[in-house]
């Protein structure tokens, strides 16, 4: 049975039910195709004089359910993800059509709910905590939130237990980003006049030492996030410590700083001076055994520090850490087109040797981003990009390749998403 045959028979079970109670009850079928074209030739990494610039096109396919009647929602998502010509239709394995979401929410009295089963999780600006959307397959939760709602008060909380299915023991080992545990609190206040915010978020995720030695370490993450708004000027405040164990067992203590002053010159034209600061580990002190590299963990990478996405993990700077410095514009040239830029000044916050245990510069060099977005429609829009790295010493020798050829990146990125049915 190819994927065409599984989507079909996914479809008539949707529209039986749906024809059964569309006079009772809010029902939304949508779907989104997500073709994009990217133009590699120096994402991540510098080339070199042997190396040639990849093109490709990936795809995401979603078809969604939703339903709602009285006290209940429910959310259904399934989701195909390839690379064009990565799968021919003979070689599709059985099952390539994956569940994306399926959960069900209850809505309670006097503001309360509780919403079980595989989910997005998104707080602030996704900065710690996202549903990791530039990525095409993009990231879910299985897991249970409980939640109170007003028009000043958020607060939410969710707790997520990974495990494999067995007669004995809870061992639960993964080398990859899974956790074993994660639990999160969400405390938000809206101030109704000016439409300011003062939140706080923390989570503790645990991780199993091993497969053979079932040790579950803990780190906890938190701070607080300030929102403020005074006419035509915005400020964003967020400061997250990060305490406890890794998943190797090494402690951990670092910080994270960022800003954002938003101008908004009229309703349509905006900046944004920002600064972005990750505490790393001092590779000269080598007598301490803690680890003080910040790590964003389960939060969004490629919408910050530069769309090339130099800076995905701790290990991108060697575990010294990163300062960003960035200006950011939009502008509308049309009611359908709007064109921006970024500016992101790099350096390391914490020393790095190189192989010759020699402190080399902190600087590490300035990206340039370019975007449009162009919207034919209200289902269909198109977002294009190009990028280039101007980088220094430290970079080439952390990342390898030659700085001095020009390293850049470029996509153009598809997105459809119509409505199907709705009742």
């Amino acid at each position: 049975m190819n994927k065409y045959m599984k989507i079909k028979y996914l479809l008539i079970p949707i529209l039986l039910f749906g024809s059964v109670f569309t006079t009772l009850a809010q029902m939304v079928i949508d779907a989104q195709i997500r073709p994009r074209y990217e133009y590699r030739n120096g994402y991540r990494t510098f080339r070199d004089s042997a190396t040639e610039s990849a093109n490709f096109v990936s795809q995401r396919t979603r078809l969604r359910f939703s339903y709602k009647h009285d006290s209940l929602e429910l959310k259904i998502s399934f989701q195909d993800v390839h690379v064009w010509g990565d799968l021919m239709p003979k070689t599709i394995p059985a099952g390539y059509i994956g569940l994306h979401e399926g959960w069900v929410k209850f809505n309670f009295k006097y503001n309360l709910f509780m919403q079980v089963g595989k989910q997005e999780i998104v707080y602030d600006n996704k900065r710690v905590l996202t549903q990791a959307n530039w990525n095409q397959i993009g990231f879910t939760h299985d897991a249970i939130k409980l939640g109170y709602r007003t028009n000043k008060w958020e607060i939410e909380t969710f707790f997520a237990y990974n495990q494999s299915s067995g007669l004995f023991g809870n061992s639960y080992y993964s080398s990859s980003s899974i956790y074993k545990i994660l639990n999160t609190l969400w405390v938000s206040r809206r101030f109704a006049k000016s439409n300011s915010k003062i939140s706080f978020l923390v989570f503790n995720d645990v991780r199993q030492t091993s497969d053979s030695v079932n040790i579950d370490n803990s780190r906890i993450t938190g701070g607080p996030i300030v929102n403020l708004k005074f006419n035509n000027i915005d400020f964003d405040f967020r400061a997250f410590y990060q305490g406890g164990k890794l998943q190797s067992g090494q402690k951990v203590s670092a910080y994270f700083i960022n800003t954002d002053i938003k101008i908004n010159f009229n309703k349509k034209i905006s900046t944004i001076l920002g600064f972005e600061l990750m505490s790393g580990t001092d590779a000269t002190d080598t007598l301490n055994t803690t680890n003080n590299s910040f790590d964003v963990i389960y939060g969004t990478r490629h919408s910050f520090n530069g769309l090339m996405d130099y800076f995905i993990s701790t290990s991108s700077t060697g575990g010294s850490g990163l300062v960003d410095v960035y200006l950011k514009a939009n502008i509308p040239v049309s009611p359908k087109v709007t064109v921006g830029g970024q500016w992101h000044y790099f350096r390391l916050q914490n020393n790095f040797v190189d192989a010759n245990n020699t402190v080399v510069s902190k600087n590490l060099g300035n990206e340039f981003d370019f975007t449009a977005k162009i919207k034919f429609s209200k289902v269909v829009t198109l977002d294009l990009a190009y990028c280039f790295m101007l980088a220094n010493e430290t970079m080439e020798i952390m990342r390898g390749g030659d700085k001095d050829l020009f390293n850049s990146y470029g996509y153009a990125m598809l997105t459809i998403k119509p409505t199907l049915f709705k009742n």
